[in-house]
């Protein structure tokens, strides 16, 4: 009880109508951080991808170097299947065009002020 009269004092809530703008404010901001942390986990779940990819290409490119200059192409395939097949998979992958998701369009700003914002907003919210 005494947070809430703290902040309504704080922050010159006189009346019922400034009390509501009030909330929708710290209830907007909220919303608006909680997209931006969306972003930036889809973000981080596209160059997790991306790693990966790059990890297997990286693993199997001996082998798959391997297969294209074997004589006997069908046997060594058969022999190393598997992994021809994941090498092929993060080529193309790796071949496609880099993700509107990637980092470079996170500003540092942002990936310093969103989890502290979404903090307060929570924290915010959750006295009333």
């Amino acid at each position: 009880m005494a947070k809430s009269w703290n902040e309504i004092t704080d922050n010159s809530i006189t009346n019922i109508d400034t009390f509501y703008k009030y909330v929708n404010q710290v209830h907007d901001e909220l919303g608006q951080t909680q997209n931006e942390i969306k972003i930036i986990e889809s973000q981080t779940q596209a160059i997790s991808e991306m790693i990966k990819n790059i990890n297997t290409y990286n693993n199997y490119k001996t082998i798959y170097s391997g297969y294209q200059n074997s004589i006997n192409k069908d046997a060594y395939f058969r022999i190393h299947e598997s992994k021809i097949i994941l090498f092929e998979a993060a080529k193309e992958a790796l071949g496609k065009k880099p993700s509107p998701l990637l980092p470079s369009s996170i500003s540092e700003e942002k990936r310093e002020t969103c989890h502290p914002k979404f903090q307060t907003s929570k924290f915010g919210i959750k006295t009333y």
